[in-house]
């Protein structure tokens, strides 16, 4: 198993369907020089794909919140086209660490969620802030068939077990 802690929160996560950009060689070089962004995990749990995003927060004014959802949609393009990248070997993201059943390209077929999980946010303001992600992503979602974006906070991550 491997445990990381992200945004105060502790994932664990079976080594061999689990995949970190941000742990790559070619991570700074790609952040640094090409401005990629990109979500803290990838994983395969229940026979699908999901992208994980762990936040400390969230702005509760709509100008601040365009913003936020703006840069977590970049992070989740980038990994995706990373991921592909990676997974076909391509000559700058090679991976050092992607685990056998991450490679398989078979994996972009199956169901791709998105997750964002904020800790400590009030579950009463989660609907609002999902309402305006479902707006943004519609393209997103439509190009690869994304079944879904799935935004909790720390304690429905924890009873759904994203988190310890």
């Amino acid at each position: 198993m491997i445990e990381r802690t992200e945004s105060g929160m502790n994932f664990c996560f079976e080594e061999n369907y689990y995949y970190s950009i941000e742990e790559e060689g070619f991570y700074d070089r790609i952040t640094s020089k090409y401005g990629a962004k990109v979500c803290d995990f990838i994983v395969l749990r229940e026979e699908k794909l999901l992208l994980i995003e762990a936040k400390s927060s969230a702005p509760k004014n709509s100008k601040e919140l365009n913003r936020y959802v703006s840069d977590i949609y970049q992070k989740y393009i980038d990994s995706l086209i990373i991921y592909i990248a990676a997974i076909h070997n391509r000559k700058n993201t090679r991976s050092d660490s992607l685990a056998t059943e991450m490679k398989k390209t078979s994996n972009l077929k199956k169901e791709i969620m998105l997750v964002l999980i904020i800790n400590g946010f009030p579950k009463a303001y989660l609907q609002d802030i999902k309402n305006i992600f479902d707006q943004f992503f519609r393209k997103l979602n439509y190009i690869f068939s994304i079944s879904g974006f799935i935004l909790m906070n720390d304690q429905q991550a924890r009873s759904r077990g994203f988190i310890k």
